[in-house]
């Protein structure tokens, strides 16, 4: 309440953004007679939180005829994508990576283009260094390959300064990526059990001279990429949507929603039925006791803290949480002064997860997925994304490493090589080497 005019004109500011990108796209529209496609890079709800960037109306392009399709960037060595790919698909928009991988290839601008912005040393920093060699660089893009094939997601291939992608092997991926585009997946695997749930217009409420929101959620979905199951990202305020699937989905997470408004908080009611997993994780345990069954309290200044989890401790800096009223259901974590951090507990047709962190590890989610029922591609900590006909992997450690598959009656090849890849009955064991990844076409056998 004391800071209302503050929230109020980052709503103001990041409507405006939105308004001047619906404007411009709206003049292209009517010089070119419809005949020409618009889209814009917007919606970076996942990797970019701060308001002041006017980032957080991606509903209001979702929502408008003259909006064809969403892009962002790939976040260099981040394996999810940036913003609700999801959403975008739920409205009849098209949804476009750039795929602006670092390779053994990538130099700053500083040699490639030295005459283009000679005093500029920004673009000398190590995030615009890849890794070491052309096989790291290959596993790399192979692993945004997997990201796509399994999404309904396209991509092109980022050359920024030029000769990123200049070896036979990694433009045999980019040939590939292209050829692959051009067949429609089939449906062979179950649909994606798990969702997040991101409230755009939540992120005002984190403070503007720290980076703990930001960290945070870039945290809890590099440890969602190892928990060894798909997930489709969306905005909360697509759950009010008659179209959004909310049937297909076992568990789903809420994220930066702390004061969701009366239609948001009535439709998350409505998930809690049919045995779903609904998680609140940081400050969307806010949501009132009538949404989640727990109650919580946000101190002022709530002292940073850390909890643990089957020997590990998060978040990785400790960061101030709510704090529970009173403890029920099943703890499943704890902060180190002993109050609970993670509980679990029946409520209203569902299972109600409060988790006080603002970011779970890759165990405790996977734990949260087998207690939901989720089928898991991996249980090792690998990054795994699957959809359609596609499975890829990419190893956490050297040795062998299984995908589980949810159907027995599937055979794989390898996309990139072609070769056929042995399945057990309903695993895939690859001996791999850290950070290797593969991607696999599954048929019916």
């Amino acid at each position: 309440a004391g800071e209302r005019r503050v929230l109020d004109f980052f709503d103001f500011h990041n409507e405006s953004v939105a308004d001047a990108i619906l404007y411009l796209c709206r003049r292209v529209k009517e010089y070119t007679h419809g005949e020409r496609l618009t889209g814009v890079f917007y919606g970076y709800v996942n990797t970019m939180p701060q308001n002041y960037k006017g980032l957080h109306a991606l509903r209001k392009l979702l929502a408008s005829p003259d909006v064809d399709f969403i892009s962002t960037t790939n976040q260099c060595r981040a394996r999810h994508f940036a913003s609700a790919v999801a959403s975008a698909l739920l409205h009849g928009k098209v949804w476009i990576c750039e795929g602006d991988v670092r390779t053994s290839l990538t130099r700053g601008l500083d040699v490639n283009l030295p005459h283009a912005m000679p005093d500029n040393d920004y673009y000398r920093s190590s995030a615009w260094r890849g890794p070491d060699t052309v096989e790291e660089s290959v596993w790399s893009m192979s692993c945004l390959l997997a990201r796509v094939l399994t999404t309904p997601t396209g991509v092109w291939w980022f050359d920024m300064f030029g000769g990123w992608f200049a070896d036979p092997d990694m433009l045999s991926v980019i040939r590939k990526s292209r050829e692959l585009a051009e067949h429609m997946p089939k449906s062979l695997l179950p649909p994606t059990e798990v969702a997040i749930l991101v409230d755009e217009r939540g992120h005002k409420f984190s403070s503007l001279d720290s980076s703990d929101m930001p960290r945070a959620l870039l945290s809890l979905l590099d440890e969602m990429d190892h928990a060894g199951f798909p997930y489709d990202c969306y905005l909360l305020s697509d759950i009010t949507e008659e179209a959004f699937p909310r049937d297909q989905y076992k568990l789903v997470f809420v994220i930066a929603s702390p004061y969701p408004s009366k239609p948001l908080a009535e439709a998350l009611c409505r998930l809690h039925s049919d045995g779903r997993t609904v998680v609140y994780v940081g400050n969307s345990c806010a949501v009132p006791k009538e949404v989640s069954g727990f109650e919580v309290a946000i101190d002022r200044y709530p002292e940073p803290k850390r909890a643990s989890f089957a020997g590990v401790s998060f978040p990785d800096t400790p960061l101030p949480a709510p704090r529970a009223i009173t403890e029920r259901g099943y703890v499943l974590s704890r902060f180190e002064d002993g109050s609970p951090a993670v509980m679990w507990a029946k409520y209203n047709g569902s299972n109600s997860v409060l988790a006080l962190p603002a970011s779970l590890p890759q165990k405790l989610l996977s734990h949260l997925a087998l207690l939901s029922g989720v089928h898991l591609f991996s249980r090792a900590g690998d990054i795994t994304w699957a959809g359609g006909e596609f499975v890829g992997i990419c190893a956490a450690e050297d040795g062998y490493r299984r995908i589980c598959l949810p159907d027995a009656d599937l055979s794989a090849t390898d996309v990139l090589t072609g070769e056929s890849v042995t399945v057990n009955d309903r695993f895939i064991d690859l001996h791999l080497r850290k950070n290797e990844t593969r991607v696999l076409r599954l048929t019916k056998a």
